[in-house]
């Protein structure tokens, strides 16, 4: 799980979703913010939104080091975009945006 430290956001799509955040074991805190900043949307909120998560996931991976913090610190910053996840957002009954979730390991 090295990669996951090295960019303070991942992005997530359709194809990688499950990897990430459904199959277990998980051993970080997954924080999720789904979104849809692409112009099409005029979500200035989605936009304004993302912006302040990524300074949180900045000062988080700035303040942990990944590889010796304990499972229940561990945290990783994920955005999911509409575009990329239309199964992901579809599965999850998601009309909305922008939504935060974390879900614990």
């Amino acid at each position: 799980s090295t990669h996951l430290a090295i960019s303070p956001i991942l992005y997530l799509g359709d194809g990688n979703f499950t990897k990430y955040v459904v199959d277990r074991p998980r051993e970080y805190y997954a924080m999720l913010l789904f979104t849809a900043t692409a112009p099409q949307y005029q979500c200035s909120v989605c936009v304004k939104t993302k912006g302040a998560y990524i300074d949180a996931a900045t000062h988080y991976q700035n303040q942990y080091d990944f590889e010796v913090t304990p499972a229940d610190k561990k945290m990783i910053f994920f955005v999911v975009e509409v575009d990329s996840a239309r199964s992901v957002f579809s599965d999850m009954q998601l009309e909305t945006v922008p939504r935060v979730y974390v879900l614990p390991p």
